[in-house]
This record gives structure tokens, C-alpha cells and sequence, in this order.
């Protein structure tokens, strides 16, 4: 099959949505599939001058940006062309809402040729967004949803409290694919390197280790989180923050409320990280905790189960699909800083009730490879070209 992604960002930028359009297409093409990428040349920050470049059998096709929605949204048209001149057998679109979607429905309607939506669930407070991203969603929401996903040929959910807000749509055309895991987190690694990480972060065997990955950005809740750490009352608890910096006003807050508390020497930024180091830090930790004020999967809370950790992570859409409360962790309101410290403390205190919430993780996350994902995603394809 001849498979067209289209998507605002992929590789080397990194996301939940850039690793769901690598992790598929890395197994369509293991499958015998042909996969290609279009895209913006757009980093968070910054742009990227190859055009074409092949990545593991993907072929990708990076088209200029014409304007930048925020720091997820971004406008670029040369990508139409090529679906026009290649024969795909499915075009498949990520990101609700967003320009380039649109007009691949459009083009898809007018050629006659299957289109399938990945929504990643945009569904955050509108005030999260900027002032032009604001507009957009406004405008979609009230005058061009019911007539744009209808053009789809199916819309694929990452979780199911998504169906809400597709009640204008036929459920025929709704199915629930959640994102995945790499087979790489259920692996044994080496002590040493374990070792070789404790060191590098002056960590001891003494040190109790609460863990968050993801981009340094305001979404992501780490005031609250380093508000809440710093109400616990122990000495050798120690905060991890692994990710890159994409907001650098929002990382000199953070250290500046650091300092103001003291902490120094207790909250860690790793900056990036490679996948062992970052799966020898989960190893390291005791607690993952996500305190995103929205976030539409985490993937990383898959990663933290596969690890054997449990999670303590804020309501929203993903959190709440993954996580049944005192099971594989435990829900907070963002902002609850008396919560989110009695949970670590349940957590630290109770043997018992941690054990049991790791073993019910491991087993749970088995569900969530990315193999079963992109079988289920190619059922929806080879579905979809049928009709």
C-alpha cells in the first residue's frame, strides 16, 4: 500500500503526535508498505533546510512555512501538490483543526481518494492557545465542523472521552485507536548503566527519585509540581525534570522559584536525554507524576507503567483514559498541591498499595505496543479503501 502521512511537524521535532506518525509509518514500511511524510520545514523554534530526506524507508518532504499558529499550529500549501501528482492508496491527516487537514479533506473529496483523520485530541482550554490559534478553532468549531469531518472517511480517537465532541458525525466513521509504546521499555538494561546515570546526576541509593518527562513548557504544569514538591518534608527526595527547554522564559521562572525555595540541590533538569538514558532514569525513580494542565494521551504515562512505576497525573482527557484511581495511580485536580503530596506520601509510605499499582501497570501496558497500533491503523486503511 501506498500510504501518505501528512502532519505539521515529524522528526527531529519531538512530540506525542510526531512519535505516533514515526512509530506507524516504522511499521507500515516493516509490513511492505510504501510511506511518505509531508510536512512543514518548521522546528518549535527555527526551521529545517533539507527538503527530502529518507528515514528508515520514510520518505520525507518538508514543505515551507507560511505562518506559525502557536507553538503546534503552522500554515504551509506545497504539500497538495504532491498528493495530487502521486497515486496514494490512503491519504491519512493528523491534528484536528488545523489548515493542512482541511484542505487534504477537500482534495481528498474532489479525487475521490479514502482521507483518514488522527485527531490527537485538541480538546485543551481555549486559553492555552494564542491569540491566532484562538481565532481558528473558533471559526472551525462554529461554522466548518459539521461540514469538514464529515469529508473524512474515518476519525481516529487516541481515547474514547474524545467521541463527545464528534456527536455530529455517524459512529460508523468514529473508532478509538489509542497511541503506543516501543517494545525498547520492556527490555532488562544494565545495572551499569544505571549506575553510570546516578552518578552523572549525583543521585545516591538513599535518594528517594520522583521522575516527569516532557517539554519544558507552561501546558505542562511544572510551577504546580514544583510548588507541591516543595511541601514535602524529607530530606532525601530528590525531583527529576528530563526534556527540552521549548519555553526559556518559562524555564528561568522555574529556576528562579527553585532558588526561592531552597531546592537546589534537590530538583535535577536533564535537558534531553537519549531512550536508554531516559528508560535507566524511569528504572532510577519511584513515582512518575504528569501534572499537564491538559494533556490528550501521555505517552509517557505508558512508558512509566512499562517501567513499573506508578503515576500520579492531573485530570484531563488522556490521564483519565489511562489511569482508574488507586489501580495504576492516582487523579488530581491541577493545582491541588495538598493531593498531589498525599499521594506521594500514600505511595512512599504504603508498600502494599505501591507494589500492587506496579504490577497492575506492567500488565495493562501490554495492550499498548505499536505494532497492535498500526495493525489496527492499517485495518482502518485497508477498510476505507474498500469503500
Amino acid at each position: 500500500m501506498k500510504i501518505a502521512q501528512v502532519c505539521p511537524f515529524f522528526y527531529p521535532v519531538l512530540g506525542g503526535m510526531e512519535e505516533h506518525v514515526y512509530r506507524i509509518s516504522k511499521n507500515f514500511i516493516k509490513n511492505g508498505n510504501e510511506v511518505y511524510v509531508f510536512t512543514s520545514n518548521s522546528l518549535r523554534k527555527g526551521k529545517i533546510k533539507k527538503f527530502y530526506e529518507v528515514l528508515e524507508g520514510i520518505k520525507i518532504f518538508r514543505f515551507n512555512t507560511i505562518l506559525k499558529l502557536g507553538d503546534f499550529g503552522v500554515i504551509y500549501f506545497g504539500f497538495l501538490n504532491y498528493l495530487i501528482k502521486n497515486n496514494f492508496d490512503v491519504i491519512h491527516v493528523h491534528n484536528y483543526r488545523h489548515l493542512h487537514t482541511v484542505l487534504a479533506a477537500l482534495l481528498c473529496r474532489f479525487m475521490n481518494k479514502p482521507c483518514v483523520l488522527t485527531t490527537h485530541s485538541p480538546f485543551h482550554q481555549n486559553k492555552l492557545r494564542r491569540n491566532l490559534s484562538r481565532v481558528f478553532v473558533k471559526i472551525y468549531d462554529f461554522f466548518l465542523s459539521k461540514f469538514i469531518d464529515k469529508m473524512f472517511s474515518k476519525i481516529i480517537l487516541i481515547n474514547s472521552s474524545e467521541l463527545r465532541y464528534f456527536k455530529h458525525v455517524d459512529r460508523k466513521k468514529l473508532v478509538v485507536i489509542p497511541n503506543g509504546i516501543d517494545n525498547m521499555f520492556f527490555k532488562k538494561y544494565s545495572k551499569i548503566l544505571k549506575r553510570k546515570i546516578m552518578k552523572k546526576y549525583n543521585i545516591s541509593k538513599k535518594d528517594y527519585v520522583i521522575l516527569f518527562v516532557g517539554r519544558i513548557h507552561p501546558t505542562k504544569g511544572l510551577k504546580f509540581l514544583i510548588d507541591g514538591f516543595s511541601c514535602l518534608n524529607r530530606k532525601n527526595v530528590k525531583l527529576l525534570i528530563v526534556g527540552p527547554v521549548q519555553d526559556g522564559n518559562y524555564f528561568l521562572m522555574l529556576k528562579k522559584t527553585i532558588k526561592e525555595r531552597g531546592l537546589e540541590n534537590k530538583v535535577i533538569f536533564t535537558g534531553m536525554v537519549s531512550e536508554s538514558e531516559k528508560i535507566a532514569l524511569y528504572d532510577i525513580s519511584k513515582i512518575f507524576i504528569l501534572p499537564s494542565i491538559y494533556e490528550p494521551f501521555g505517552i509517557v504515562i505508558l512508558e512509566a507503567f512499562a517501567r513499573k512505576k506508578p503515576v500520579i497525573a492531573v485530570e484531563s482527557d488522556g490521564p483519565n483514559y489511562l489511569i482508574k484511581n488507586g489501580e495504576n495511580g492516582f487523579l488530581i485536580k491541577y493545582g491541588d498541591e495538598k493531593a498531589l503530596v498525599k499521594y506521594i506520601e500514600v505511595l512512599m509510605k504504603d508498600k502494599k498499595t505501591y507494589n500492587k499499582i506496579c504490577s497492575n501497570n506492567i500488565k495493562k501496558v501490554k495492550e499498548f505496543t505499536w505494532e497492535k497500533v498500526a495493525k489496527k491503523i492499517m485495518d482502518v486503511y485497508e477498510e476505507v479503501c474498500k469503500q
